[in-house]
């Protein structure tokens, strides 16, 4: 008991540490990776709905302790993008595909975006101009997709759990 919560402490620690400091001072767009949100989606994919839930809520407070958002901001999209994630899985989505979890990733980026797009405004009232937005949300969505896909085939490696059926020699 005590390993699988120290493994899972540590995996929190480390998903939220890349995001902070890795992801973040990525150039073109990439910094625009959620990378606690691919985590919770694949989470919730190899495990169930109470392990996501406390990787949303850790990540989600050590991501709040560095950020300059007003606080529960990352806590409000965190468990948004959880009952989301697991919304689709459950009734839209039911299988393990790769299309599942790009569909999944593309949607719940586009909610994440779309709230963190309001409460910064609702904060800051300066964003820039429109098309600048638009071409960072659509960056964000397309990179975190791509993400998502490259971290599946990394876990459809590990396990049998996932159906890798967008690439044919995946397959054994």
């Amino acid at each position: 008991m005590y390993k699988s919560f120290l493994a899972n402490f540590a995996g929190i620690f480390i998903v939220a540490l890349v995001d902070i400091c890795l992801v973040s001072a990525l150039p073109f767009g990439l910094n625009r990776i959620h990378f606690l949100f691919i985590a919770i989606i694949m989470i919730l994919i190899l495990s169930n709905i109470r392990l996501a839930a406390w990787w949303a809520l850790g990540g989600a407070m050590i991501l709040e302790a560095f950020s300059f958002r007003f606080f529960g901001t990352y806590l409000i999209v965190a468990f948004i993008v959880l009952s989301l994630a697991y919304f689709l899985f459950e009734k839209v989505m039911t299988n393990r595909s790769v299309y599942s979890v790009m569909v999944v990733t593309a949607a719940v980026t586009a909610i994440a975006d779309i709230i963190f797009l309001i409460l910064d405004y609702w904060t800051v009232h300066d964003l820039g101009t429109i098309t600048s937005q638009i071409i960072s949300f659509i960056l964000s969505v397309v990179f975190n997709v791509i993400a998502a896909v490259i971290i599946f085939y990394l876990f459809s490696a590990l396990t049998r759990r996932l159906k890798p059926v967008f690439v044919p020699f995946l397959r054994n």
